[in-house]
């Protein structure tokens, strides 16, 4: 299991992409009446981090993220341990990079979104910065790192299958 490279990115992209939950994926700043607030949106919530009354008073929840999370950790873990059918691997590391790519795709989304939201409840100029965290990297990270099992899964395939054709020559 652990003597391919395939089984290590994959491991990767699980813990990498779980990061992003803990993580901030997104920091809005903006004017609201004479003073400035900040609306965090992180990898399990939106959060209002100042006093100042805004679209988001209080927490928040997005699941969305939290549940292609762990949609994306169990076909990683279960495609780590399909070493032995190297076709449904290659298939489900394909599957668990479109996870990735859907999270990603759904966090970008859900920040224009949140952008515009304040927009239209400050105004248009009260929007100061929109900040990209480390967390935003996570997805990305993760989806390349399935492409690179996908790859090692397709080589180490055709290994066996030219191992197979050796032996039969003989």
């Amino acid at each position: 299991m652990i003597q391919r490279i395939q089984t290590v990115w994959l491991f990767l992209a699980g813990v990498l992409n779980t990061f992003t939950l803990f993580t901030e994926l997104w920091r809005f700043e903006f004017n609201s009446v004479n003073s400035q607030a900040v609306i965090v949106f992180h990898g399990q919530y939106i959060k209002n981090l100042s006093n100042v009354v805004s679209i988001y008073n209080t927490t928040y929840p997005i699941r969305w993220v939290l549940i292609l999370s762990v949609l994306f950790i169990i076909s990683t873990v279960v495609c780590i341990f399909l070493y032995k059918k190297r076709r449904l691997q290659k298939r489900i590391a394909w599957l668990s990079a479109g996870i990735a790519f859907l999270q990603a795709s759904y966090i970008f989304a859900r920040a224009y979104y949140t952008q515009n939201q304040i927009s239209q409840f400050a105004g248009a100029n009260a929007l100061q910065g929109s900040n990209l965290q480390i967390g935003v990297i996570f997805p990305i990270i993760s989806i390349i790192l399935c492409l690179l099992a996908s790859y090692y899964i397709e080589k180490d395939e055709r290994l066996v299958r030219d191992m197979n054709s050796f032996r039969l020559r003989d």
